[in-house]
Order: structure tokens, then sequence, then C-alpha cells
């Protein structure tokens, strides 16, 4: 009620992960009779299952911002500790067929960089229109005497890796220089 107060047309829904939180529908059945549409932030796991993504259309879902870490499911697994790798195609490709607006983040890390451009070539093979690249953020722990240094690959230098034009234009990296 105070979101509508407040002139939110939209609300984002986030966690943990909100498609295993139990009252969901409940959630999503009370936004639809306020007549506010909502996104999500998740792993798509849930919505390869299409009744499930059908019902929350249905009562509003517009907009996914999806994670995804490597089109080699074994770096998937390794990165996530669970064999997703199918579930997560299929809930992107669910997303994309449905028309949501739909955005995938790749975290890249030193075991995901080497997959990144067939990542995002399988991403627009899904349909998927944006894909965001992000890097972990390092800080120093209270128990470390000393700082580590890493690797980071610039967007240039990413982008010149990349022949092909419509991944450049594809791509999406806020920030990053």
């Amino acid at each position: 009620d105070l979101a509508q107060v407040m002139g939110c047309q939209q609300l984002l829904l986030s966690g943990g992960e909100p498609t295993i939180y139990r009252k969901l529908s409940a959630v999503t059945s009370y936004l639809k009779e306020k007549h506010l549409a909502f996104g999500l932030i998740t792993n798509a796991r849930m919505l390869s299952n299409v009744e499930f993504l059908e019902k929350l259309q249905h009562d509003g879902l517009v907009y996914v911002y999806v994670s995804f870490l490597s089109a080699d499911p074994r770096i998937q697994e390794l990165l996530t500790g669970t064999n997703s790798f199918e579930q997560v195609s299929a809930g992107i490709r669910n997303c994309v067929k449905y028309n949501l607006d739909v955005k995938v983040n790749i975290t890249l890390t030193r075991q995901n960089v080497s997959s990144l451009m067939p990542t995002v070539k399988l991403l627009q093979r899904l349909g998927v229109k944006c894909v965001k690249i992000s890097f972990v953020e390092l800080k120093k722990s209270s128990s470390s005497s000393s700082l580590k240094y890493y690797y980071v690959i610039s967007k240039q230098k990413l982008m010149n890796q990349s022949n092909n034009r419509e991944i450049k234009n594809f791509i999406v990296m806020p920030g990053v220089k």
C-alpha cells in the first residue's frame, strides 16, 4: 500500500532467491490486486517451469534480472555449487518466449573469463537482448596482511577480442572504461 501512496507502479522482488519464497504466490496476487507490476532478481531456475512463470506473468511480472555465469555447464556448476545449467537456460528461454524484459548479469571471475564470449553468444541464441558484465569487488580482509592484485579485463580489451559488431553492441558494462 505504501508503494502506491509513493507513486510506485512497479516493484522489484529480490532475496535470497524470491522464486522459492513460500508465500510468493500470495505476494504476487496482492500486487495484481493493487495493479502493481513487478520484476524479479533471480537465478531463473524456477522460471523453467512454464506454469509457474505463467502465474507470475498473469500477476504482473514484467522484468527479470538473471545471474548466469558460463556457457560451459561445468563452470556454471563450479561457480554456483549446483547442477543448474539446463534449468537456468530454460528459465531464460521461457522469459524471452513470454516477452518479459530480460537482463542477464555475468559476474566475471578468473574461472569464467575465458568462456565470456561463448556465454554472450549463447545468451544471444536464447534471445536475450541485454547483458551486463560485472566484476567481483575484492576487499582486503582484516585477517590478511597483504593485498593481492588481480587482473581485470578492460572493456576496450574485451571489445577488441570480438570481431562481431553485434556482440560489441550487445554488451553493457556500466562504469567500466
